[in-house]
């Protein structure tokens, strides 16, 4: 039997999207047999609502974890035999009021999850198959059973491509056969498994299109959007991240920090602008002016505006000493001996150590060595490293080996090409200044000039990379640029 359910409404003014957290069912029936059907009814229920009106079906182990996701309504329940059948006994709860709505059903788990589905939202989708033995066999993770029961369930090809991903050749295989099935359930299943299959051949065009697609799909996933959105920054798809952290802003209201990433994603695009412009607004949120201030510092740094930069770091560290440590102070010693004055900048340095020492920092003599040595002064740092001791004299050796055979260093680090695009690849924009120089370094000995020349339009921000290697970051990177202009 069905038994009509209305959402629950919380007080207060209304929710623009109900974040339904479904928990798995406990199986009261005696019979173990049956134990799959405790996870595999809120997934079916949840794949019925996915993209579907107002609501974002979401799954939780425990209402703990329902709280963690920010879910206003939970599912929870059982499921027991009664007179020979299945019985579900569901339970939407709201978050904020507590406020219970029962709804029971008879039936089989197809029936059951398309009941409180249905319940919650009317729209909601069918499942991908309507084949009880293929659900049976996905639910039980027979993945490839349920696709040769149904070969049109897409969400057990999903699965099934997932379940692979370890070996790449399966997984892909699995994803094409999928993928080549004009019939396949649903529109939703199918840009997934696109995805799957784009990430795992690293197609990052093919992957960049199913995310458009997935997004346009669910708009309202904002865990995805964020995701998707950060995935596309580091892929270097800058137009297309844009759209999503400006998509996510107005639905992400309790998150800041999407507006400060949308400021990164439009520098790196190329619109410093809109950048600024973002930061600004994002500065303009409580506690987060500070951070405004120096997100803006580093891509005026980037670009080569080194006197602007210099000014929002000390601005930033004005605002907020404790934020970064004092590493605004840092940025600035080092914007102001980009542009020009190296003892400027060495009162500025002079300042992040008395800060660092007053926050009782036993680095300072370390710390003195490696500004040094990255300014030119490489003698005087390599006979300060000689003079550090205590707890931190064994960094200080690894680090002399490293100044001591910095040509060999760098040598053996640019042999790797396809290594170093790897990392490139895989790295956020926003930290890849020592990768990025690098692999541009490595293009350049392979005869690829054109590709070098354009990962050096931006300078690498400092204490960007692996900490042994920051004192050679601006030698390589003048070097290189030297070597470019030939």
């Amino acid at each position: 039997m069905l038994v009509a359910l209305t959402a629950c409404a919380p007080s207060g003014p209304p929710r623009t999207v109900e974040r339904v957290a479904f928990l798995s069912l406990d199986n009261l029936s005696g019979d173990d047999s049956l134990a799959w059907m405790g996870e595999a009814v809120p997934n079916i229920a949840a794949a019925q609502l996915a993209g579907v009106g107002k609501i974002l079906p979401l799954r939780a182990d425990s209402s703990r974890e329902a709280a963690v996701v920010a879910a206003t309504q939970m599912v929870h329940g059982y499921f027991d035999r009664r007179g020979g059948k299945l019985h579900f006994e569901f339970s939407v709860e709201d978050a904020d009021t507590h406020v219970i709505r029962p709804l029971a059903l008879d039936g089989d788990a197809l029936h059951a999850a398309d009941g409180i589905a249905r319940a919650l939202d009317a729209s909601a989708k069918p499942f991908s198959t309507a084949s009880p033995q293929a659900v049976e066999a996905w639910g039980k993770r027979n993945f490839e059973q349920a696709v040769q029961l149904d070969p049109d369930f897409g969400v057990a090809w999903r699965d099934l491509v997932q379940s692979r991903a370890a070996d790449q050749a399966a997984a892909s295989e699995s994803a094409g056969r999928a993928l080549a099935r004009t019939t396949l359930r649903s529109g939703l299943e199918r840009a997934q498994i696109a995805l799957l299959d784009g990430q795992l051949r690293a197609d990052a065009v093919a992957a960049s299109k199913a995310r458009g697609e997935l997004v346009r799909l669910v708009p309202n996933d904002t865990a995805m959007l964020r995701r998707f959105a950060d995935e596309e920054t580091t892929a270097r798809n800058f137009a297309q991240s844009v759209q999503f952290y400006q998509a996510l802003m107005p639905l992400e209201t309790g998150d800041p920090s999407v507006g400060n990433l949308l400021g990164y994603a439009q520098f790196f695009g190329g619109d410093l602008a809109g950048a600024r412009k973002s930061f600004e607004a994002y500065g303009r949120l409580p506690g987060q002016a500070a951070n405004a201030l120096d997100s803006e510092g580093e891509v005026l740094f980037m670009a080569g505006r080194f006197a602007e930069a210099e000014q929002r770091f000390l601005s930033a560290h004005a605002a907020n000493p404790a934020m970064l440590g004092g590493a605004d102070l840092l940025k600035a010693a080092f914007a102001h001996w980009l542009g020009g004055d190296l003892p400027g900048a060495d009162k500025i340095f002079d300042q992040y150590i008395m800060f660092r020492l007053q926050n009782a920092d036993s680095l300072g003599l370390w710390r003195r060595a490696i500004w040094g040595f990255a300014t030119g002064r490489e003698a005087n740092a390599i006979d300060l490293l000689k003079q550090v001791t205590g707890s931190a004299a064994a960094m200080a050796q690894a680090q002399l080996q490293v100044l001591n055979n910095r040509a060999a260093v760098v040598a053996k680090l640019t042999e790797d090409l396809p290594g170093l695009e790897r990392a490139y690849r895989s790295t956020p924009p926003s930290a890849d200044g020592m990768v990025r120089v690098l692999y541009a370094k490595a293009l350049l000995k392979a005869g690829r000039k054109a590709e070098a020349e354009n990962l050096v339009v931006l300078w690498p921000l400092p204490e960007s990379g692996e900490a042994s290697l920051q004192p050679l970051l601006y030698s390589v990177y003048l070097e290189l640029k030297k070597d470019l202009a030939k």
